[in-house]
């Protein structure tokens, strides 16, 4: 049975220099990631919408969006999902790190 010292280790364990790393190399790379991806995810939101849409490719869509409204509109919405993205996978890898046995 699991004594006081025991129960005070494994709480000093959770708030770790190793678990805050491990969180922001989580965070740091989910938003680099999706950074570099959002493109791609609106041109699947502009073809899904658009149906009557002449191009009816990735490269096409991407090509024409940055044509007709400036590459600033590939990246439009960018800040919720990164917010909500960095917070939430720091979260998770913190306590996964904490957690793991």
């Amino acid at each position: 049975m699991p004594d006081a010292e025991d129960a005070q280790l494994s709480a000093v364990g959770l708030f770790s220099y190793d678990n805050l790393i491990h969180a922001v190399a989580g965070a740091t790379g989910s938003v680099t990631a999706m950074s570099v991806f959002f493109p791609l995810d609106t041109a699947r939101l502009r073809l899904q919408v658009d149906e009557k849409r002449k191009a009816k490719y990735t490269h096409e869509i991407i090509a024409e969006i940055s044509q007709e409204e400036g590459v600033k509109a590939l990246y439009r919405g960018w800040f919720p999902v990164i917010s909500s993205l960095c917070c939430s996978n720091f979260v998770y890898f913190y306590t996964y790190n904490g957690l793991k046995a």
